[in-house]
């Protein structure tokens, strides 16, 4: 089953009289199981990738190249490709290993891995659309099943047909898209607004906590269990997952059946009416033509087109510049990562620690971590363009930028939900779409500017290129961006509120939420 852990009572809920004991403990909870999701997702995505299916058992030659050969090959590099660092010393006789021409060719290989962008495309905004309609619960569990299930598939296709194997590619990613957008719209209903920058952090570390545990896992079994194992194994955690899912989580605490008065109490008044129990009808003009929502829009590209050129692009210039095989050091590959886990929950503590005593807004969080984690990576990649050679600091650099950018976990992730909890599933849907864009369009402007002309003076064009990306999104974010609900995600009491909702009741005037045995809060006048 997915990664256990426990999460701590959240702070500030001792100043507003709610007791932070096992009663909080449907939250929490909520939060886990959704950690637990992108760690299961993070680990189907990453066992499919491995190796872009290139390890299907393939017959291999060995060959050893003479010394002059070698000689006579490193001087003709040299004069064609200009100043290049050392090799790393190897131990001597090492084998020189190539697969035969049964292994796909790399632009065959290019599109099995962007065809899994692709859709996301498609399915982001029906599923976050449908999630606020029918249920992000199911909408969630289910697409998870189906992409354990066609993660299973993939070892055939993969074996007998390209083309079958590209279809299932884009099968996996419609499934797996289903999944942000929908949890999006569960935290609307679960996160109460002081909290949700921790809580949605715990949620989306999830995706590296899977690239964490995939790496060494992977690695471990492969030799002793075979390569199919990458693929049955997170297939089968995620099945073990769901079935967990399906019983303990619920689409909003009025429909929980493990809640305690108190903390149902707690998270309805705290979102208050923000958020409608009914989906309403889109407002499409108002939403295409806010600057908040756009703001969102630029910073998730940004980010995303800085993250792929630190963790797919930076590796290549590692391997081809400075001779160090980064990719192929499970430990060392997924440090960045427990970096970056580490730092985004700190900051997201630290932003609803300050925000919940009144000292900064919602909107200060946002962008202060929208400036942490861009500039710092910018700063870094520029940095890389100056190092050359120098394998330590090269190292570090990454480590930095990578653990720096986990601030953006408090930033433009959770910024959806601020703005419009009614439709945070449909906005991040678009967004979700848009971001994914740079996960085929970076590694193929890359490809053309460092195509056969593998030099620090072209790599450094990708640094400064992703660099300036950082820069420009972190400052139209910082002027357009916004942490406060906005004025078109506002519902007409009488449209939210009639008569026969099963979520409301008017009593003396007063509109009620569904009554527990024992309590229930009052909230806003009645219409009419």
């Amino acid at each position: 089953m997915a990664l256990s852990f426990s999460i701590p009572g959240i702070p500030g809920r001792h100043s507003k009289g709610i007791p932070q004991t096992s009663q909080l403990s449907t939250t929490s909870w909520i939060t886990k199981w959704n950690f637990d999701l992108f760690i299961t997702s993070g680990r189907i995505q990453n066992g499919s990738e491995v190796r872009k299916f290139t390890q299907i058992p393939r017959t291999t030659v060995n060959r050893q190249p003479s010394p002059e050969l070698s000689r006579i090959y490193s001087n003709r590099q040299q004069k064609r490709l200009g100043r290049r660092c050392d090799p790393v010393k190897k131990a001597a006789n090492q084998p020189w290993t190539t697969k035969s021409d049964q292994a796909f060719e790399e632009g065959i290989q290019g599109a099995i891995t962007a065809c899994w962008y692709h859709s996301c495309h498609i399915s982001g905004y029906h599923s976050g659309r449908l999630a606020e309609k029918w249920s992000a619960k199911f909408m969630i569990g289910g697409a998870l099943v189906l992409a354990s299930l066609i993660s299973c598939m993939l070892l055939l296709a993969a074996k007998y047909s390209v083309t079958m194997l590209i279809i299932m590619r884009v099968l996996l990613g419609a499934a797996e898209g289903a999944t942000y957008p929908s949890v999006q719209t569960l935290l609307a209903s679960w996160a109460p607004p002081l909290e949700r920058s921790m809580m949605s952090t715990i949620v989306f570390v999830g995706t590296y906590g899977g690239v964490i545990i995939a790496y060494p896992v992977v690695a471990a079994i492969m030799p002793s269990l075979g390569w199919e194992a990458a693929f049955y194994i997170p297939a089968g955690a995620t099945c073990v997952w769901a079935l967990f899912w399906f019983i303990f989580v619920s689409d909003s605490p009025r429909k929980s059946r493990f809640i305690t008065t108190v903390e149902k109490n707690y998270i309805i008044a705290a979102i208050g009416d923000s958020k409608s129990s009914k989906a309403p009808p889109v407002p499409w003009k108002s939403l295409l033509t806010s600057m908040p929502f756009w703001a969102i829009i630029v910073a998730g590209v940004g980010d995303s087109w800085g993250f792929y050129v630190l963790l797919t692009d930076l590796p290549l210039y590692m391997k081809e510049m400075l001779h160090m095989d980064f990719s192929s050091n499970a430990l060392l590959s997924s440090m960045p990562f427990v970096g970056l886990m580490s730092f985004g929950l700190l900051v997201g503590f630290i932003g609803d620690f300050l925000s919940q005593r009144g000292y900064i807004s919602t909107t200060f969080v946002r962008k202060a971590a929208i400036t942490t984690g861009h500039l710092a990576p910018a700063i870094c990649l520029v940095s890389l363009s100056f190092v050359e050679c120098d394998n330590e600091t090269t190292i570090a650099l990454l480590f930095a930028s990578v653990t720096i950018n986990g601030a953006v976990l408090s930033g433009w992730i959770p910024n959806a939900v601020d703005i419009a909890p009614n439709f945070s599933g449909t906005t991040f849907g678009i967004i979700n779409a848009v971001t994914t864009i740079p996960g085929w369009l970076a590694p193929m402007t890359v490809g053309a500017i460092v195509n056969n002309q593998q030099t620090f003076g072209q790599w450094r064009k990708v640094f400064y290129m992703a660099a300036g990306i950082y820069v420009v999104d972190m400052v139209f974010f910082l002027i357009f961006a916004s942490g406060e609900e906005q004025s078109w995600n506002k519902v007409k009491k009488t449209d939210q509120l009639l008569p026969g909702n099963d979520d409301h009741q008017c009593e003396n005037g007063k509109i009620m939420p569904e009554k527990n045995k024992t309590e229930s809060i009052e909230t806003n006048h009645c219409q009419g």
